[in-house]
């Protein structure tokens, strides 16, 4: 991220020097080989603006340390990872956030690891790549997934309503409780479906002679629940659509557990605003040394102008002595 906000052609040059970066910039390169500056600049800036407000940091002292891997289900080292967002900045913190989930849910989603789960609270006020498939590809996998949200509607603006449809009918188990939305409670109404009620009427004839009674009986088709039942369920109150469950469909009322008393969670470490500082200068100082850089195990033939391998410990006939060590500085 740092590198962004770097000069543009140096950056090129040293994405350049790398097999796995030297395609992934090429339109770049070539754009700077036009001399078509103007161009580059408006792609970087675009870049830049986007980046800006979590280039800070606070962010950078997170996510430069190694403390934490994102392997959470191994079976040899399984752990938790709680991610939490700021109200007042949850624009900043979100893509920050949704990076990291989008790692670890990858790194959970894979054969032979432990049973897991992703539980996401809120979860409209984070977009997540590719989240509307996670609850069936992963399943197989052993790995739950758990959507909260308020109202279908948030997540429609969030992902589109091709993705909200395909998030829903992956979510094999499904409980609403009381919503203020009409096209919400609708789909809890569509998703409880329609039964056949019994219906009976009784018809009494008199008359100066004879009395008569008849009795009618009708089957009608009627939704299981309405409307108003949705819009007026009690707090704590669920109606809830099961699957491989001996129940398919329930309508209950939750107690609500008492949570006791909350322990507060200790500082995993003591930060003061001076470290943060110096981690940031650190993290600029190590870019511009890159750029710095003359020499490198990885370079470009400017003849064939694809990446091939350097032998660092071949120095050039005419090499001074400090050649060979400058050509070893970089590690990948």
């Amino acid at each position: 991220m740092a590198l962004l906000f770097e000069p543009v052609a140096g950056v090129v040059a040293l994405l350049s020097q790398q097999e796995e970066t030297y395609a992934m910039i090429a339109s770049l390169r070539e754009a700077l080989d036009r001399k078509a500056e103007a161009q580059v600049a408006g792609v970087v800036s675009s870049l830049q603006t986007s980046l800006r407000k979590i280039y800070t940091k606070e962010i950078c002292w997170v996510l430069s340390g190694d403390e934490l891997d994102l392997d959470l289900n191994n079976p040899a080292d399984p752990k938790f990872l709680t991610l939490g967002n700021q109200a007042g900045l949850s624009g900043v913190y979100a893509p920050v956030l949704a990076l990291l989930v989008t790692v670890a849910v990858k790194q959970l989603n894979q054969p032979g690891k432990r049973p897991s789960a992703v539980i996401l609270d809120e979860a409209p006020t984070l977009y997540i790549p590719g989240l509307e498939q996670l609850p069936a590809t992963a399943r197989s996998n052993q790995v739950a997934t758990i959507f909260g949200a308020q109202d279908l509607s948030q997540i429609e603006d969030l992902y589109g309503t091709a993705k909200k449809n395909a998030l829903l009918a992956n979510l094999n188990n499904q409980f609403f409780g009381r919503v203020a939305s009409y096209p919400t409670a609708q789909y809890v109404v569509n998703l409880w479906g329609k039964a056949y009620v019994k219906s009976e009427s009784v018809s009494e004839n008199k008359s100066s002679h004879q009395a008569s009674v008849s009795k009618t009986q009708r089957l009608h088709e009627r939704s299981r629940v309405t409307v108003q039942e949705v819009l007026s369920l009690e707090t704590g109150e669920f109606l809830g659509q099961l699957v491989e469950s001996n129940v398919s469909s329930f309508k209950a009322k939750i107690r609500m557990q008492s949570r006791g008393e909350g322990v507060p969670i200790p500082a995993f470490r003591k930060v003061d605003a001076y470290l943060i500082r110096e981690n940031f200068s650190r993290i600029r100082m190590e870019v511009k040394a890159l750029l710095e850089k003359k020499e490198d195990p990885v370079g470009l033939d400017p003849v064939r102008r694809d990446p091939v391998r350097i032998d660092p410990t071949q120095a050039p006939t005419d090499a001074k002595p400090t050649d060979s060590a400058q050509s070893e500085g970089l590690d990948f």
